[in-house]
């Protein structure tokens, strides 16, 4: 994938011609839609400082693994160690209680560094690098230059994901993921005028579906529940009623396939099978206390299941136990929706109560206040203008499905986070992940066809 930045007028018809960053951009199918140039320093600088941004909030903050990075980092020792994935208590059972994704990409780093924080600082460095250059070629194909640039600077300086740069957590790995699965998606749309990048992906539907479900069986192993987006990447591939049936069946098939050898490994070390992870039952009984509200609380031995022993088992106890309790009453746990709801999209906190709790220079209380409020007021902002940018294209149907299925994927992204959390248990952090696909699909405004065709 390259990022296009900045135009060069042709000599033909006046239309941008753009070389991609690091293959080609053919010329826009729609002279509405001026391509990007690799030339256009505005991109660059948008990388350079959301680099800067991030290095400077790891070098003044500092912070250890904390929360549950430490768990993350405990697993990614023991595999960098060639233990596999075993249990953080030292005990060196096998686990599969916390998703493998996130530590097995540590554990890459630390074959490179020695220090659990820069592990962890490096992968979140070369994510959020990545991210700023996808969310610039999402937006070079779907709309045009200043809706580029402008996104790319978005994504640069947006407050939550500059702090959260510095956080043992998966949300800048994950979002980054996503991010790359709706590139796949935007290139299957881009049909066959364009030079190199996406030419087969356009082309062949299956092809580009299954490109789809590896990259989000990726995402899976860092967050399970992005599963349910399985069916619907695959169906944005396609592009008649059947071939998105077909692409839609492919995409799952290949998240599946690709899990299996891990849910093979569980089946063998574990004391019963379980697809990625043995944390759902918990989260899912959590999500019906009470005493939670809607949050996490952590669990005790007089809990439902907590004398149980195996994790799968202990899982599956927990999940029958709030299933129960649900059906026992559902007006509570309907109840607690609206609190679910609003801790998940109602503001954004998370970032900077890590970076206080764990730091070694704790910032002030009133710069923790200051901090929050530019968290929460970038969040209501970026909802703010991605219903506008919906309203305004409300009537305008865009000449390149590109827009509409990058749209689409961004919309289901951000509803299955809202859905799935209100399910369970909630954190303004959880809705991170979608920011930059948010960024990507609206943020940078209307589309030179949703302002040409909208009334």
């Amino acid at each position: 994938m390259a990022v296009t930045i900045g135009e060069r007028p042709g000599k033909r018809d006046g239309r941008a011609q753009a070389p991609l960053l690091m293959n080609s951009f053919s010329e826009s199918e729609d002279p509405r839609r001026p391509a990007i140039a690799s030339s256009d320093a505005s991109v660059w600088w948008a990388l350079a400082i959301a680099l800067a941004l991030r290095l400077a909030t790891i070098a003044y903050f500092a912070p250890p693994p904390s929360w549950d990075g430490t768990i993350y980092t405990a697993l990614a020792r023991s595999l960098a160690s060639g233990q596999g994935y075993v249990h953080w208590d030292g005990s060196g059972r096998a686990t599969a209680f916390f998703p493998v994704g996130y530590p097995a990409v540590l554990s890459v780093a630390l074959r490179f560094v020695r220090s659990d924080a820069l592990a962890v600082w490096s992968v979140n460095l070369l994510a959020g690098a990545a991210g700023c250059a996808l969310t610039a070629w999402i937006v070079g194909r779907i709309a045009d230059v200043r809706a580029a640039r402008t996104a790319a600077w978005m994504y640069a300086l947006y407050p939550s994901l500059v702090l959260f740069s510095a956080a043992a957590m998966t949300e800048t790995l994950q979002s980054t993921l996503l991010l790359a699965v709706m590139a796949v998606v935007v290139a299957s749309k881009d049909g066959p005028r364009t030079d190199q990048a996406g030419t087969s992906l356009a082309r062949n539907p299956a092809l580009a579906s299954v490109a789809a479900g590896i990259v989000l069986a990726a995402a899976c192993f860092v967050r399970p529940q992005t599963i349910v987006l399985a069916p619907i990447v695959g169906g944005l591939c396609g592009r008649s009623r059947s071939s998105r049936v077909i692409c839609a069946l492919l995409s799952t098939a290949t998240v599946l396939a690709l899990a299996a050898p891990w849910a093979a490994r569980n089946a063998r070390e574990l004391d019963a099978p379980t697809l990625y992870s043995t944390n759902g039952g918990s989260n899912l009984l959590i999500g019906t206390l009470p005493s939670a509200r809607g949050g996490y609380r952590a669990l005790t031995a007089s809990d439902p299941c907590g004398l149980v022993r195996g994790e799968v088992r202990r899982d599956r106890c927990m999940t029958r136990a709030a299933v129960d309790r649900i059906a026992n009453d559902p007006l509570g746990w309907v109840a607690l929706a609206p609190r679910k709801a609003l801790k998940t999209v109602g503001y954004e906190w998370s970032a900077v109560s890590y970076l206080r709790s764990a730091s070694v220079n704790k910032p002030p209380r009133w710069v923790t206040a200051l901090l929050a409020a530019l968290c929460t007021t970038g969040w209501w902002a970026l909802v703010a203008r991605a219903i506008a940018t919906s309203w305004r294209a409300r009537r305008a149907r865009d000449p390149r499905e590109a827009t509409r299925s990058a749209r689409w994927f961004a919309l289901a992204a951000a509803a299955s986070v809202l859905l799935v959390h209100v399910a369970f248990i909630a954190d303004d952090r959880y809705h991170l992940v979608v920011v930059p696909v948010m960024i990507a699909a609206w943020g940078a405004g209307s589309s030179p066809s949703d302002r040409a065709l909208a009334p």
